[in-house]
């Protein structure tokens, strides 16, 4: 709650974008497995915004062979979901967003699509 978000939000843009450029940074010039990285991310971040009810698709198991092979074994995976306010769980074993942080799902939603707009079509 509360105004004053412009501070707060632009942080939180340099966070992501700081993510998602080492994570295609290091996969360039790989780009089919930085396009697979980043629609893999979109997928997430979307589905919790298409169902914003639904506790499982706010949960992100790190054992999950397709989201391991795609974004959690590359640098920069990981730290973008937590950089969009995903948090680790007790055991360590997934990242789970909270209910009450939409907004940062939001943006880091179109700071996917706006890397993925610049990335080379494999």
């Amino acid at each position: 709650g509360g105004g004053g978000g412009g501070e707060e939000e632009e942080r939180l843009r340099a966070a992501l974008q700081g993510a998602l450029q080492r994570l295609v940074g290091n996969l360039a010039p790989e780009w089919a497995a930085a396009r697979a990285a980043l629609e893999t991310l979109l997928r997430l971040l979307d589905n919790i915004l298409q169902h914003p009810a639904e506790p499982k698709y706010r949960r992100i198991r790190l054992s999950n062979p397709a989201f391991q092979e795609r974004v959690g074994r590359h640098a920069g995976g990981k730290d973008f979901l937590v950089a969009a306010r995903f948090r680790y769980t007790a055991d360590g074993g997934a990242l789970e967003c909270r209910g009450d942080d939409a907004a940062a799902v939001w943006v880091a939603c179109a700071a996917v699509r706006d890397v993925l707009a610049a990335v080379p079509a494999a």
